[in-house]
């Protein structure tokens, strides 16, 4: 019960002999001390977070101690998840309502280490405390670790590059996740989700280190395994249906199960393209050159490109001359294809085409535009060809049969503008000649025959 050396006698003696006889033991009674540490491998995290404790119980003194007692008692806001120690002979444990361990060691004779996992499920201060004794020393001896829990939050914003938009059109979105707090946030999920109409072409991350992200459908998952700071992701996207397509994009981290959330909405729609397609003559004669101009405007309210122009002709128009020619991507001898790069907003393009005119009659020339933001629109030109009115006259002569005659024929319009075109001759003994008139006139030779007698004064061309 104290230390020191503590002597122990003994005597004897008999009736015979009343000699006292003694004998003596010195016991040394020597101090037992233990020390105990506990230390956490970080004492500043979030919520939700594991904390691993190291607990070492030292013994100090020349005997070992038995049955050594160390109890760790966690406070509200730390739940376990483990424990252990680094012995395992002479060891038993008993755990009281998940907050209390205690293990007991038969035997120490020089040190014991022990470990407990727990998850942090508060925020503030959470100290926690342990305390070890033996049976050669009933002093308590106590010992404690303090985590300071603090908040995580993330924030999350979604940005697309164009909130009014065609069809078929590529829209970026830009999705940026913001960490406060002094620890970093851990095991970041960021869930981005596409909705019908929307065709994921790529993503990315500014971040190397973050993996590439799981794909389900329309869901783009990432996971950031530790966020000092901030992220940001993109995510680029082809229209496939008109309407209003909203993006949601969500975000959580292990400290903080609160689902933060954003949204874009993009709308999808048509822009309204007018043309108008006009011809600088209206009533013409066979021979006449026709130009055609084709105006289309963008009425909005969006910006287009790859405007489609066709313009279809008639077999009787033969094409002289294509304005816009570095637009033209297809043209055949009765169709002709520009192609506008971009039309905005209030712009209109305009493209021309010039014909002759090859025979009479009353023809619709259409003009028909249409773009992958745009329904198909055209418009029509309605031009009537005539024959042209012409006076033809003949030189009238005297021959004889037998020898070749030389006929001036002379052709002038109905305003008396000479006539230039081909014109077909009929002799009078039924054959026929064709004759390119120049400036008004040609000359043709005709073989009378030797056997033909009758006036021919009154034969025509």
């Amino acid at each position: 019960s104290s230390l020191g050396n503590l002597t122990n006698n003994v005597t004897t003696s008999c009736e015979e002999n009343n000699t006292v006889i003694k004998d003596n033991e010195t016991v040394e009674v020597v101090p037992v001390e233990l020390t105990i540490e506990k230390v956490a491998n970080n004492t500043l995290v979030g919520n939700n977070t594991v904390v691993n404790y190291t607990i070492t119980v030292n013994k100090t003194g020349r005997v070992n101690a038995t049955n050594v007692i160390v109890t760790d008692t966690l406070p509200e806001g730390l739940e376990l998840e483990d424990y252990g120690c680094n012995i395992t002979a002479g060891v038993s444990v008993s755990v009281v309502n998940e907050k209390i361990i205690t293990w007991n060691i038969t035997n120490l004779s020089d040190s014991v280490m022990f470990w407990i996992t727990a998850r942090t499920s508060s925020l503030g201060n959470l100290t926690n405390n342990v305390t070890t004794s033996c049976e050669e020393n009933n002093t308590i001896i106590k010992d404690n670790e303090t985590v300071e829990v603090v908040p995580v939050e993330l924030t999350i914003e979604k940005i697309a590059n164009t909130t009014l938009v065609g069809n078929n059109t590529v829209v970026n979105y830009t999705i940026t996740v913001n960490k406060t707090g002094r620890v970093n946030a851990t095991n970041v999920i960021v869930t981005d989700t596409l909705p019908e109409g929307l065709e994921i072409e790529g993503y990315g991350c500014n971040n190397t280190d973050v993996r590439p992200p799981d794909i389900s459908g329309k869901t783009i998952t990432w996971n950031i395994e530790s966020l000092s700071d901030s992220v940001m992701f993109w995510v680029t996207a082809r229209t496939s249906a008109l309407g209003n397509l909203t993006n949601n994009v969500t975000t959580s981290c292990e400290e903080n199960n609160t689902i933060i959330k954003d949204n874009e909405t993009v709308t999808v729609t048509q822009t309204n393209l007018t043309v108008l397609k006009t011809a600088n003559i209206t009533n013409a004669y066979v021979g006449d050159l026709i130009e055609f101009t084709i105006n289309v405007t963008n009425n909005g309210p969006i910006n287009t490109s790859n405007v489609n122009i066709t313009d279809i002709l008639d077999e009787r128009f033969e094409i002289m001359e294509i304005g816009n020619e570095t637009l033209v991507n297809y043209n055949s001898t009765h169709e002709v294809i520009w192609i506008i790069p971009s039309l905005n907003i209030n712009e209109t393009a305009s493209v021309c085409i010039t014909v002759k005119l090859l025979a009479e009659g009353v023809y619709n020339n259409t003009a028909i535009v249409k773009s992958p933001d745009s329904n198909e629109t055209n418009d029509t030109v309605n031009i009537t060809t005539n024959k042209i009115p012409t006076h033809i006259t003949v030189s009238n002569l005297t021959t004889y049969p037998g020898v070749n005659v030389t006929i001036q024929i002379n052709v002038t319009a109905d305003d008396g503008v000479p006539f230039n075109d081909n014109v077909t001759i009929s002799f009078p003994d039924g054959s026929n000649q064709t004759v390119e008139i120049i400036n008004g006139t040609a000359n043709v030779t005709w073989f009378v025959p030797e056997d033909y007698s009758p006036d021919i004064s009154n034969d025509t061309v």
